[in-house]
């Protein structure tokens, strides 16, 4: 049997319940969509960038919340059967008033992309997709409208 003093026992029992906390909400290298909601012709949603460098989208900054450009944002819905819903790829209306929004590693941004839901989508299972201003693209989880 091993032998262990109290001290070195004290030591492997705060070392295993130092591992098994809950993670934090943040990820590491990851750039995800978080908290996607729907209110009327609008999505209202949060970018969180876990990455160690800054991301940017086009946009326009309001208080605390940027208004990114339709043409960047769009949202594809399918039924229950397979089937595509609803798809919705926007057309730019920002034109010159856009502007860089940088995303500082480590920070959360929230965002509202304007997105007519009209079409009926209730059952559907949705996704969000934005597209940064490198081109990249940054799917949401599954949502439900």
């Amino acid at each position: 049997m091993l032998k262990m003093g109290a001290a070195t026992l004290w030591v492997v029992i705060t070392y295993l319940l130092i591992g098994c906390q809950r993670a934090p909400v943040r990820r590491t290298g990851v750039i995800a969509i978080e908290r996607v909601k729907i209110e009327g012709a609008r999505v209202l949603s949060q970018l969180e960038n876990g990455s160690s460098h800054g991301v940017s989208v086009r946009g326009v900054r309001s208080g605390s919340v940027v208004s990114v450009d339709p043409a960047d944002a769009y949202i594809d819905c399918l039924s229950s059967s397979g089937a595509t819903r609803f798809q919705h790829v926007g057309g730019s209306q920002f034109d010159d008033e856009a502007s860089r929004i940088e995303v500082a590693p480590g920070t959360t941004q929230q965002f509202v992309a304007d997105i007519d839901l009209s079409v009926d989508s209730k059952n559907s299972q949705c996704h969000l997709y934005l597209k940064l201003q490198d081109g990249t693209i940054i799917e949401s989880e599954q949502f439900e409208p």
